[in-house]
């Protein structure tokens, strides 16, 4: 088995194959092979944020998970439901603890927007919707 890693995604690649006769005939076939890039975001509806006292690690911070792509540009903002920001995040690797001015907040729903642009795409990704605190 033969493995190859593209490293330009997406793109057209050439991919061909030669094969030698036993009377030792070498015979070339090309085609074209179109690679694409699957793009994956997870979202979660609900988190469950630490309590003071109650330590368990498990579903503590609210932050979606992109696959398939090199991310660039990434801004999550979560508002209350009168439209105050609550949480700004410009880092993938950062997300919501459900707490506001470094105090836990009530459990209740919330407003994101999520917007994001990936490498060798122009556009600009956004999503928005409600994430739920379970206390």
């Amino acid at each position: 088995a033969f493995t190859y890693v593209f490293e330009n995604l997406p793109s057209t690649y050439s991919i061909c194959l030669t094969s030698n006769s036993s009377a030792g005939c070498a015979v070339t076939a090309c085609k074209p092979l179109e690679v694409q890039t699957i793009l994956g975001v997870y979202i979660p509806n609900s988190f469950t944020p630490e309590i003071v006292g109650q330590i368990d690690r498990l579903n503590d911070v609210f932050y979606p998970v992109i696959y398939g792509a090199i991310v660039e540009n990434y801004e999550l903002t979560i508002y209350d439901r009168w439209g105050k920001q609550l949480f700004q995040s410009t880092d993938l690797t950062v997300g919501w603890d459900g707490t506001y001015n470094a105090k836990q907040i009530p459990g209740d729903v919330y407003v994101y927007t999520l917007s994001f642009t990936t490498k060798g795409l122009t556009f600009l990704h956004r999503y928005n919707g409600t994430v739920t605190i379970l206390r």
